[in-house]
């Protein structure tokens, strides 16, 4: 899978932490998965658990923000409350409400996304897996108002138009009234 440089990037500050955790459990403790994301011990995942986590952090988000806006608490009450960063409180009491979704919707998300940013639906649909980049279109995209936009200015693109200066003047015009008044005074 093709990654860009920021996500690259991550990843590697993220196998630096990963080397320091193998460190500190020693040889005897470390289970060597050859996974990217696991437990503190180096064991895989469970795919159940990525899952749950995910929705745990939605709600959490939401609980940081109700406490901030509607039961007023200070930034730094909820940080030690909930025992998390004074930063990550800060950016949940900044942001918008997060939408009811799962951990699964992201793949929906990423699709849309890739659309959005004219990746051909082939390499879309190899990058989520599928065998046919049709079901990819009609199960994992949405259109976007800024897709639509895109489509209807490559299409308007295609068609050969003249420009303004080459157009007629106005008093060279005739429109289709005066071409229908025209055609009665020659008939009779």
């Amino acid at each position: 899978m093709a990654l860009d440089e920021a996500t690259i990037s991550v990843l590697l500050d993220w196998r630096t932490v990963q080397e320091r955790e193998r460190s500190a459990a020693g040889p005897e403790v470390w289970v060597d998965s050859g996974r990217v994301f696991t437990r503190e011990d180096g064991a895989r995942l469970r795919p159940q658990w990525i899952s749950t986590r995910f929705e745990d952090l939605i709600k959490k988000y939401g609980l940081v923000q109700d406490k901030h806006s509607v039961e007023g608490w200070a930034i730094d009450r909820i940080a030690r409350h909930h025992r998390i960063s004074v930063r990550t409180v800060q950016v949940a009491t900044g942001g918008e409400p997060l939408p009811p979704i799962r951990f699964h919707d992201l793949r929906h998300g990423a699709a849309t996304l890739a659309l959005l940013g004219n990746v051909n639906m082939k390499v879309i649909s190899e990058t989520l897996g599928h065998a046919r980049h049709s079901f990819t279109a009609d199960t994992y995209t949405s259109v976007l108002p800024e897709v639509s936009r895109a489509a209807a200015e490559a299409v308007a693109a295609v068609v050969p138009r003249r420009s303004r200066q080459s157009m007629p003047d106005a008093a060279n015009v005739i429109s289709l009234a005066d071409r229908r008044n025209r055609r009665g005074q020659h008939a009779g």
